[in-house]
């Protein structure tokens, strides 16, 4: 079993509360599912990583919006205000962002100008940018999902024991205790018996389990997505697939599909890894906690977690 250390740099007093929301989602929602990678090993190793990033949302008067709570102001469909992200950490990364509304994307405003999916950006050393937004067509009930994916800019750098650094952040909002499921979702019970102590990762079945982090194009190794229990409260999940932080919309995963999971219990889901044209593309998971199941204010379940990040090779 691998033993990871972490060191957090303290973060700027405006964002406290969302931080914390952030690095918490960074590193006790990935570390069960990285201790995944080899569940029979006995070997130790220890990192001590840094991963210190602070992020935000806040409205047209300069207000933070806090998660679980309503984006837009009473009586509007629209809501406009910056996110504000500061890399207090070295090295260069690539982040994507999205804006989901009940598990699909829709296309809203970076700076003014219309993006229909992931909008991509790049921070160094210490850096801090922030983006004003513009969101339309949203209303009280809907399960609306800002996402991050950060990666590093090199894909060089990419291997499996530093896949803290790439991590999904999300702040998901509007819901509210009146919100139900809609009619379309389908709730699946788990249909294994095996005791991990994992929540999600994406595995080669021919390599005993193991967490994979490349993949040929032309692989014919089988992949699975392990998804383990969170907790009590946090049973069903929903897994949303993306590739370079755009959602895969027509797949396997259907975003009406809750999977609800017991105790010490496991889903096996057979994945197929997406074709791309593009070189290296990065195909991960996202699992959102208890989907369409928010009560207003800062104590809602407004997590989300995520698998470890396979970067598709071309083949040669």
């Amino acid at each position: 079993m691998r033993k990871r250390i972490f060191k957090n740099k303290k973060t700027p007093l405006l964002f406290a509360i969302l931080s914390t929301v952030a690095l918490s989602i960074i590193i006790f929602l990935v570390l069960p599912g990285l201790l995944l990678t080899n569940p029979k090993s006995e070997e130790t190793q220890t990192i001590v990583f840094e991963n210190t990033i602070s992020y935000g949302l806040r409205d047209s008067n300069g207000q933070i919006v806090d998660v679980g709570t309503q984006i837009n102001q009473s009586g509007s469909s629209s809501f406009s205000g910056d996110l504000e992200i500061i890399q207090d950490m070295e090295g260069q990364y690539l982040y994507y962002l999205n804006i989901l509304k009940d598990l699909h994307e829709i296309p809203y405003e970076v700076n003014g100008e219309e993006v229909t999916s992931a909008n991509i950006f790049s921070l160094t050393n210490k850096q801090k940018i922030n983006i004003d937004l513009s969101i339309d067509n949203i209303s009280e009930g809907n399960e609306l999902m800002i996402l991050l994916f950060k990666y590093p800019k090199s894909n060089d750098s990419m291997t499996l024991e530093r896949s803290l650094e790439y991590s999904v952040m999300g702040l998901r909002f509007n819901l509210t205790n009146n919100s139900t499921y809609p009619q379309s979702i389908k709730f699946l019970n788990d249909n294994d018996t095996n005791d991990y102590n994992a929540r999600i990762s994406m595995v080669n079945v021919q390599s005993s389990n193991e967490a994979i982090l490349e993949l040929e194009k032309r692989s014919n190794d089988s992949v699975e997505l392990l998804l383990g229990q969170t907790s009590n409260e946090n049973s069903r999940h929903s897994i949303l697939p993306f590739i370079n932080g755009s959602l895969i919309e027509k797949n396997e995963l259907p975003p009406n599909t809750v999977y609800e999971i017991s105790d010490n219990k496991l889903y096996r889901i057979p994945i197929k890894i997406p074709v791309t044209k593009k070189e290296n593309s990065i195909f991960q998971l996202v699992d959102v906690l208890s989907p369409y199941q928010m009560d207003d204010g800062i104590y809602s379940i407004t997590e989300i977690d995520f698998s470890n990040p396979v970067l598709i090779k071309n083949s040669k």
